[in-house]
């Protein structure tokens, strides 16, 4: 399986040589290798070679390297999705997020990186949760035609996020745009960064902490109101008992926000809000699931609602694998969707999954890297300031009606197959 792993890792990374420059792991992808266009690509690419290692826990990690004019290979290129995970599926490409010095000679892309101000987006979360790729994606190609100098770093814990705060600081930022899922942790390096002379904008989760870490804007969708619509579709599907509200990381204001809203509109019994632990991958997550439906000793979950499509994936392979063991029907609710949903077999999403709502992974992605662009510009003088303005977004129910029967087939495929294009090229052609 390792020597499996580490010839995949080389192929994903031989992509770039061929110009095949993706924006993330896990979209499947068909690599024109043959035809005269990627002859022509080939013979045009600089000399590049591919570099792999295996990590103690069992990933693998890729890197390329290109060659400079003066025949010295440069610094290692890594992109931000460079890891293979452990229990990487056997005959499936998978690619990595682009290097964007490939295109370009590295020095050429510092010295340009060094003519305008530093801008920062720092996330939270897995680097492999889906919702962050797509809008690591989506903002950096914001960056890309907007031409502005960005840093992108995305961290599971709030300490981490604090450090990656005040090292943009500490680089000059000018401004720093970063979520609130543990404003215990981020307001104070906020506060310090602002004091520093840093503009500072914030999203995704914690609009409630803005203020407090003198943020200008927050841009976020409005949690609250996601878990509120989420309750209403699990009683618009008649369900009646418990429902499981599965939490996937552990500190998260915007999560349990979600669990809350779900709690203020189901009325079909309780809410009990789950921890699954944040260092769970997906097969953890799928065994986590599996103990929780088959645990004669608790209340049965009538409902999950999964906060990201991540945990709705690994929730609908346990229920694939469980569900004859089970005498009643789990309805599924999921914050998020992504192609991988519209390839589960039919009959396990007619009987399980009841609804997905839109997490606005695009959307945030490249309207917080618009916003660093608008508060560099054209901001206002910090004398003025004295709010935060909060920009949140309403949920919506993704219609699936049209994808549980054959008549709509090649309409659902035509869809999957588009929102994989989107994916690999960032957000667009």
């Amino acid at each position: 399986m390792q020597v499996h792993k580490l010839v995949l890792a080389a192929a994903i990374t031989t992509a770039f040589a061929a110009g095949i420059l993706v924006a993330q792991f896990g979209a499947p992808v068909g690599l024109p290798f043959g035809g005269a266009a990627a002859q022509q690509q080939a013979e045009a690419a600089p000399d590049i070679r591919v570099q792999a290692r295996a990590l103690e826990d069992g990933r693998v990690e890729v890197a390329v390297q290109q060659r400079t004019e003066d025949g010295e290979w440069s610094r290692r290129q890594l992109p931000q999705r460079r890891f293979l995970p452990a229990d990487a599926p056997l005959n499936r490409w998978l690619t990595s997020s682009a290097v964007e010095s490939m295109a370009a000679p590295a020095a050429a892309a510092a010295e340009a990186a060094e003519e305008k101000p530093l801008l920062c987006v720092i996330g939270h979360g897995h680097l492999n949760d889906y919702f962050w790729a797509i809008a690591r994606s989506y903002s950096e190609r914001a960056g890309r035609e907007l031409g502005i100098n960005l840093r992108w770093d995305t961290h599971l814990h709030g300490a981490e996020q604090a450090d990656a705060i005040r090292g943009c600081s500490a680089d000059g930022a000018t401004v720093i745009a970063s979520t609130l899922a543990d404003p215990e942790a981020v307001v104070p390096a906020l506060q310090e960064a602002d004091a520093a002379g840093a503009r500072i904008i914030t999203f995704n989760s914690g609009a409630e902490f803005a203020h407090e870490a003198g943020s200008e804007l927050h841009i976020s969708m409005d949690d609250h109101a996601t878990g509120r619509l989420a309750g209403e579709r699990f009683n618009d599907a008649g369900v009646s008992g418990r429902i499981v509200c599965l939490i996937h990381e552990d500190v998260n204001t915007g999560l349990d926000d979600r669990c809350d809203g779900l709690a203020e509109t189901y009325s079909g019994g309780e809410v009990m809000p789950l921890h699954i632990p944040d260092d769970y991958n997906a097969e953890q997550t799928t065994q986590f699931t599996i103990d929780l439906l088959t645990n004669t000793e608790q209340p049965r979950a009538a409902g999950i609602l999964a906060l990201n499509v991540d945990t709705t994936l690994a929730v609908m392979e346990a229920l694939s694998r469980v569900r004859g063991q089970l005498d009643y029907k789990p309805i599924v609710g999921s914050i998020g969707g992504s192609p991988d949903v519209a390839r589960l077999p039919l009959d396990l999403r007619n009987d399980h999954l009841a609804f997905l709502t839109n997490d606005l992974g695009p959307a945030q992605g490249y309207l917080i890297t618009a916003a660093l662009q608008m508060v560099q510009e054209f901001h206002v003088p910090e004398r003025f300031v004295t709010g935060t303005s909060i920009l949140k977004a309403v949920p919506f129910v993704i219609n699936s009606g049209a994808a549980r029967d054959a008549e709509h087939a090649d309409e659902l495929r035509d869809l999957v197959d588009a929102s994989d294009r989107l994916s690999e090229s960032g957000g667009g052609e």
